[in-house]
């Protein structure tokens, strides 16, 4: 049996009272990532142990109390480690669905028929003559940022477009497939597709990839608009650890190996094979009506993680980032993932794809896990400190449980390159609950630290209004009763560098 890691109270304590003066630390204690840097220090070892030899324990054992017994920190949490001996840096970038790879898709949903054009979706002679317009008068004003040869370019693509467009965007028009180029309200030009029948919707959209204001997407679903597949209690359950029950196994009468099948071949129309994705969990699925009540049918909702020299990224989850202070452009993390039922594949929801550039190290060199725990008691008491002196005025009671940690690795930005480039780099993810009670023992399970004090600020600006509430009206403790769940939410409360030890917001993607 492998030793167990103790954090030291010590360091707790000492941190507890540095942070004791602080609101938000984030800009304190996010360490900007210097990428050269951090890739040399991960290649530094030139006896660099494998994830095997570096002694990380079976478990991680933490328990600590400060502030009065106002802010509790306990784990007795299962380490997992990545079937890989070895962790990679690699470099990332943005990457966006094609029109080649788009008709595929189109072809492979609609084989016979032909489905019709949401309302927006073709381009009109007046929004391309508005278009015209515009890139003529940059010219006119010297704001035209390329060259003559560019401008004739782009004018005559102008031009053929509109002679082929029509003089209406009618809802029901018959696609072939092709997506059309489309101008947001900030001039910014994407591509899209939008398509449906009497059972089914297609969507994509594809921004540039030097856009950083969005990233692509591609959704697609088996619309009976009478029913919903989704998440949640008494809807899901796992099937790694449930298996099938009796009265799922009547109504999903496919297999879990056929379902699988069916996302593969659909993966396989972006060239995507099984050295580049691999299944991260499969769950259970139950539909809702539209009332949300549950009904008789049964899916496989299979998740999907890119894998890097055979390491799955890691996924924060879907809807993970709320980056509610605007500080920077959110990080969009990669998600994939597949509903199948008895008819086939019933949705998929793709967002945010990456493209690997370029392997930059193959074996990482980490810190001793004992360092990162250090780490990890550390930073936990200094973001959740001022949450129960500041966020909720001493009123709130926080007992923090770690319940898993996790070896893997993330997408991060690449600091001092493009917003659209990334960094993949080993992480230790430490995953479990906040709950919060306050004085009258009403509990409350709150999100991390900087996203309580986001929302506090927002409602501070004036930006939210609550039901019953006028802008900027509700008061902090009615901030915690309206806006956080009284059941269990599992949260990554802590990311950190498996390299250098520095810590990673996982919504700002650093």
């Amino acid at each position: 049996m492998k030793r167990k890691i103790i954090a030291l109270s010590l360091a707790l304590i000492t941190a507890f009272s540095l942070a004791a003066c602080q609101k938000t630390p984030e800009q304190e204690f996010v360490a900007k990532k210097d990428t050269d840097r951090l890739i040399e220090q991960a290649g530094m070892s030139d006896d660099k142990a494998s994830t095997e030899a570096l002694n990380i324990p079976e478990s991680y054992i933490c328990e600590s109390s400060a502030l009065n017994g106002k802010l509790n920190i306990s784990a007795d949490a299962e380490i997992t480690l990545p079937g890989a001996a070895s962790l990679p840096i690699a470099r990332v970038s943005v990457d966006v669905f094609t029109q080649e790879q788009v008709t595929k898709v189109f072809h492979y949903f609609y084989p016979d028929a032909k489905p019709k054009q949401y309302a927006g979706q073709a381009e009109t002679k007046a929004q391309i003559g508005e278009s015209m317009k515009a890139l003529m008068l940059s010219r006119e004003n010297g704001t035209y940022p390329g060259t003559q040869e560019e401008y004739d370019a782009e004018l005559e693509n102008l031009q053929k477009r509109f002679a082929a467009a029509p003089d209406s965007d009618t809802e029901g028009s018959i696609s072939d497939g092709t997506m059309q180029q489309r101008t947001g309200n900030a001039g910014s030009t994407h591509n899209e597709l939008w398509v449906y029948d009497d059972a089914s919707s297609f969507h994509v959209i594809t921004y540039p990839a030097e856009d950083i204001s969005a990233t692509s997407t591609l959704r697609y679903t088996s619309e009976n608009r009478a029913r919903q597949y989704r998440e949640g209690k008494n809807l899901s359950y796992s099937l790694s650890e449930q298996g099938m029950t009796e009265e799922t196994r009547k109504s999903l009468t496919v297999s879990y190996d056929d379902a699988l099948s069916r996302c593969w071949d659909f993966l396989e129309l972006f060239g995507c094979s099984k050295k580049d994705f691999s299944v991260n969990k499969t769950l259970i699925v139950q539909d809702t009506d539209t009332n949300l009540n549950p009904g008789g049918h049964y899916a496989y909702r299979i998740y999907f993680s890119r894998l890097i020299n055979d390491v799955p990224v890691y996924y924060p989850g879907f809807g993970s980032s709320d980056n509610a202070d605007g500080y920077a452009f959110s990080w969009a993390h990669e998600a994939l993932y597949f509903d199948v039922d008895n008819a086939g594949i019933a949705n998929v929801e793709w967002d945010s794809p990456i493209k690997v550039n370029e392997i930059a190290e193959d074996n990482a060199s980490l810190m001793p896990f004992e360092d990162i725990s250090n780490i990890c008691a550390n930073m936990l008491s200094m973001n959740y400190a001022p949450v129960v002196q500041d966020a909720f005025e001493g009123k709130v009671t926080l007992d923090i449980e770690i319940t898993d940690v996790e070896l893997a690795i993330l997408c991060i930005r690449e600091q001092g390159g493009a917003q659209t480039e990334g960094l993949i780099v080993p992480i230790w993810v430490f995953r479990g609950v906040n709950k919060g009670t306050d004085e009258n023992g009403e509990v409350r399970y709150l999100g991390s630290a900087s996203s309580i004090f986001a929302l506090q600020d927002r409602f501070a600006a004036g930006e939210i209004a609550a039901e019953g509430y006028a802008r900027g009206n509700m008061n902090k403790m009615e901030q915690f009763y309206h806006y956080y769940p009284a059941e269990p939410a599992l949260q990554n409360l802590l990311v950190i560098n498996a390299v250098d030890g520095s810590i990673i917001d996982l919504d700002k993607g650093y």
